[in-house]
């Protein structure tokens, strides 16, 4: 089985910044399920529809730094 550091090795495509976006994403969901807070929550509190916020979440694009401020802030944490 393929570990993420062994595929992200593979990932040529994606630059430094990019892929620390998409960690900090992975992290405030993780954080997100972990403390239960629903979808529809979090797209309301980041004045999102519910379809905008899930193509958030499944990195339809890769977010902005100041989306990630902004999911974190709705999640009452912090971006690492």
């Amino acid at each position: 089985m393929t570990t993420w550091d062994d595929f992200e090795a593979t990932l040529t495509t994606i630059s430094p910044d990019e892929l620390k976006r998409i960690r900090q994403l992975a992290q405030l969901n993780a954080f997100r399920i972990t403390h239960q807070l629903p979808v529809g929550t979090m797209a309301q509190r980041m004045q999102m529809t519910t379809t905008e916020f899930l193509a958030f979440e499944r990195l339809d694009t890769v977010p902005t730094t100041a989306m990630l401020q902004n999911y974190a802030i709705a999640l009452g944490t912090t971006v690492d």
